[in-house]
């Protein structure tokens, strides 16, 4: 934080709906925070809860974790009392700093229904749950304080009149940071298993933060980027905040993340760029406003060049990345995706190592072949929370992916989908990521998503769930056809579902939930 202050002092670092702060501005109140945590006894490597919407309060909190190297655990605004309960229990949260509120969620009464203990507690005594046993105090930022809980605001403002705890003994506490310190516990937004508890390292933090700023290219001081992606989850901190804030650029964080909120923000602050969810872009990009704010912008990276009309569709470079990476792990630089790497998703970030071996005999594959995707260095996880290191690396200390990809002799990486997706027909593996890819060119398909079925006994058969451009009638016997002229017939769905976009099933991640949508697709072809 004290670097960024140094560069970009007097630029806005976040904008939300109740005002803004300066780089100068944030590093004060982090450093207020940081001061006011240490005097309620929180020491390095003590786990801190942040729960609390994109804005600025949430950033005070992140960095004033940072700056005194407790471990950042950021905990999803869209969470029920199960998840609540147990991303607190399995992080082994110390201290939560959490909003009242935020949309229709009530927060206090959330957390009182995840941990019932909470309703006979008392904010002046040390919190004693038994459903969250390392969890010592929840502070509230608000205007409801329920009785277990202490304001924020005013535990800020007491801490600053004890002369113990001043500017020189912070620094003389950050000073005892060092790289490999942990930083953050981010969970992973799984649809089927428990999520993870990824840890990321101050280093990591820091190498991931300069890398993106660097591919961002279009960003720059004094520029703002607007997005509602969710700062707990990897995609809004890093290839937003970090990669944002480390370009000296400001972030913008509407009051909600409607299409009117996001508007009336456009509207209001001039923004930039953007980043956005493909599903919210959809939704706005044929509304003439949008378009003509979004004549006004730039990409801020690669994969934006379509948005902006500069570059067909099968140039538009890709991105590939997840929580254990703390984002991209294979990115391209901004500009056009060379011809004779279409399908390419980039090469390493943040000095990642890849290998593509078999999943069952763990050997090397040869350059261009399909395998699982395996990573080591660079920007990768330090471990997950409370498991081993031999349960989560190889004996070489790489990273087994779940994903499916081959490598060109120039380390372009291509990215087939992931090791449960393959479906194998006739004998052969097929990726449903090619499939849609295929899908997608045809006229009059707005979605698509493809699964493999096994509605007719134990052969496996291809699905097509659907979603048609509004107006659009599309016919499965015409598609079948006109897929035929593109790819292998292996390759080509049987089955053909039209559903409306309401129907698709999702994660509270925005991913498609496929075990619900394989359910459905079953129901209607045998229905």
């Amino acid at each position: 934080m004290a670097e960024l202050k140094a560069d970009y002092a007097t630029l806005p670092a976040i904008i939300d709906a109740n005002g803004s702060a300066t780089f100068a501005e944030l590093d004060a109140q982090s450093a207020n925070l940081a001061r006011s945590l240490l005097a309620a006894g929180v020491s390095k490597g003590a786990r801190i809860g942040i729960l609390m919407p994109n804005g600025q309060d949430y950033l005070v909190a992140l960095f004033a974790a940072l700056r005194i190297g407790a471990v950042a655990v950021l905990v999803s605004t869209l969470a029920r009392p199960p998840e609540l309960a147990q991303m607190i229990r399995v992080a082994d949260v110390d201290i939560l700093l959490s909003a009242d509120h935020y949309l229709r969620n009530d927060y206090c009464t959330l957390l009182e229904a995840a941990l019932p203990d909470l309703a006979t507690s008392q904010s002046d005594r040390r919190l004693a749950l038994m459903g969250a046993p390392f969890l010592r105090a929840i502070w509230i930022w608000g205007k409801h304080h329920p009785a277990w809980a202490r304001s924020g605001t005013k535990a800020v403002a007491e801490s600053q009149d004890q002369s113990d705890i001043n500017a020189e003994f912070l620094l003389a506490a950050q000073n005892e940071i060092v790289p490999a310190d942990p930083a953050l516990i981010i969970f992973t937004s799984g649809s089927s298993a428990e999520p993870k508890a990824v840890v990321h390292s101050q280093a990591n933090v820091v190498r991931q933060g300069k890398a993106l700023a660097e591919l961002m290219g279009g960003c720059g001081p004094g520029d703002k980027l607007l997005s509602t992606m969710p700062f707990f989850w990897v995609g809004g901190l890093c290839t937003v905040v970090l990669a944002a804030l480390c370009s000296g650029t400001a972030v913008i964080c509407p009051s909600d993340p409607s299409t009117e909120a996001t508007m009336a923000a456009l509207r209001k602050h001039d923004a930039t760029h953007i980043m956005h969810w493909p599903q919210q872009l959809d939704l706005m990009k044929d509304d003439p406003e949008f378009r003509e704010m979004l004549s006004r912008m730039r990409p801020a990276y690669a994969h934006q060049y379509e948005l902006f009309d500069l570059v067909p569709t099968e140039l538009n470079a890709n991105t590939i990345g997840m929580t254990e990476t703390l984002g991209p792990h294979h990115m391209l630089p901004l500009g056009a995706l060379p011809k004779e790497k279409i399908g390419s998703y980039g090469t390493p970030v943040s000095g990642i190592e890849h290998r593509i071996i078999d999943p069952e005999t763990g050997e090397d594959m040869p350059t261009g072949e399909l395998g699982q995707l395996c990573l080591r260095g660079g920007s990768l996880l330090t471990g997950m929370h409370r498991k081993q290191h031999h349960e989560v690396f190889d004996e070489r200390g790489f990273y087994r992916t779940d994903d499916v990809a081959r490598v060109d002799d120039d380390g372009h990486i291509f990215f087939a989908g992931r090791g449960d997706d393959i479906v194998k027909i006739s004998g052969a593996n097929v990726s449903p990521v090619e499939v849609e890819g295929a899908i997608r060119e045809l006229d009059g398909v707005k979605a698509v998503c493809v699964v493999g079925l096994t509605p007719e006994g134990n052969e496996i058969t291809l699905a097509a769930a659907i979603i048609p451009e509004d107006g659009a009638s599309l016919d499965a016997d015409a598609m079948r056809a006109q897929l035929k002229q593109r790819l292998s017939s292996y390759k080509v769905p049987r089955h053909y579902v039209m559903l409306r976009e309401d129907e698709l099933p999702m994660t509270a991640s925005a991913k498609i939930y496929k075990p619900a949508l394989k359910e459905l697709l079953l129901e209607r072809i045998s229905g």
